[in-house]
């Protein structure tokens, strides 16, 4: 059965400034690649007035501790298909990862609410999903936690990424 899990991470930006970088799949590529992100290739990049997509295949080494029944399942790199689509006008999106090799899938409806005029928490609901028999509601647990330090790691990576944009 999937995990479901609630993230809210606060960036000190603005609504639009966040609006503006996640409407630009150059700041997924960079920002995957500021998380770690190994032979990032960017698949499809689109955007047009209001909508942007992007597609990215790399590789991630888990920075969650793995357990021995887990290393013998996830050696070493994952190979992921990082899928991003975002909506300027209505300020939400959507995310979906999948492995190659390991029957993994983790989707997530994101959106952006003002706090202040220079705070903005990005919100987002993820379903995770890991279909291995005896295995698999172990695994998602740990990958619930890798989502959550590649999360926070986007949320450090924020400000670098949009000064040096």
């Amino acid at each position: 059965m999937p995990s479901t899990s609630h993230y809210r991470f606060r960036f000190e930006r603005s609504d639009e400034q966040i609006n503006q970088a996640y409407s630009d799949p150059r700041y997924f590529e960079r920002m995957a690649q500021a998380i770690g992100g190994l032979n990032v290739q960017v698949l499809e990049g689109r955007l047009d007035a209001q909508r942007m997509r992007t597609v990215m295949r790399m590789h991630l080494d888990p920075i969650t501790p793995l357990p021995g029944f887990a290393r013998k399942i996830i050696n070493g790199a994952i190979t992921i298909t990082h899928t991003v689509e975002w909506n300027a006008a209505d300020r939400s999106g959507s995310m979906e990862v999948i492995a190659a090799h390991i029957p993994y899938r983790a989707t997530s409806r994101m959106r952006l609410e003002s706090v202040a005029d220079t705070t903005t928490d990005v919100v987002s609901d993820w379903t995770l999903s890991i279909r291995l028999p005896l295995v698999g509601s172990a695994l998602e647990r740990i990958a619930d936690e890798e989502v959550r330090l590649r999360l926070q790691a986007e949320c450090d990576a924020c400000d670098q990424l949009m000064t040096g944009a």
